[in-house]
């Protein structure tokens, strides 16, 4: 049984994405108050029309809002075969979608929040067998994994690496097979380490 309130699993939701309360009311179009109360359960009756939009702002679903329900593998479907397929890791529980795009001030320490989230690539300029459309499971680490692919942050974009650990030189390479060989203090000035790809779910046969 889950001993967790609605008013927490917001609460919850709302801290792993890095959002304020303030923020939230902005986005709802009420006072901070109200989601003061919505939290501490001194406002039990909120509108469906509320509960949904505050689970698509905070990226989760509106069953895992009222019952605690965690969204499992979802499917994506298939456009050209008519089978689907299934993300292999489970998201977490507020289902986090960022997007290739999406870099603003409060991408990255979103992302840091998180223990997995995805990753929409938006782009064709990422890595051999990445597309556009294709969703990457991202484990958040600071830590390099040999011979895993990264998501980095150079220079206000996101960057798909294919990364070789051999002492303390670490070698990235890039979607057209140059290699970029760094050691580790210069690899951190340089780029920002996300995470490391574990699976990648994708509608193509």
């Amino acid at each position: 049984m889950n001993e967790q309130s609605m008013g927490d699993r917001i609460r919850i939701c709302r801290e792993a994405c890095g959002y304020s309360q303030v923020w939230l009311a902005n986005e709802l179009g009420v006072d901070r108050s109200t989601v003061f109360r919505y939290e501490n359960g001194s406002t039990r009756r909120i509108a469906a029309s509320t509960i949904e939009k505050i689970a698509e702002l905070l990226g989760t679903t509106r069953d895992y809002l009222l019952f605690g329900i965690e969204p499992g593998s979802r499917p994506i479907p298939s456009h050209s075969s008519g089978t689907s397929w299934q993300l292999r890791s489970p998201p977490p529980a507020y289902d986090v979608l960022f997007r290739e795009f999406q870099v603003d001030s409060t991408t990255v320490p979103r992302m840091r929040a998180m223990h997995v989230f995805r990753f929409l690539v938006e782009s064709d300029l990422m890595v051999p067998r990445i597309q556009r459309g294709d969703i990457l499971t991202v484990e958040v680490s600071d830590q390099l994994q040999n011979q895993r692919l990264h998501l980095l942050l150079h220079e206000g974009a996101f960057l798909l690496r294919r990364v070789s650990c051999e002492g303390d030189v670490v070698i990235l390479v890039s979607r057209d097979g140059s290699a970029e060989v760094l050691d580790q203090e210069k690899l951190q000035s340089k780029y920002q380490l996300i995470g490391h790809v574990t699976n990648l779910s994708s509608d193509r046969p």
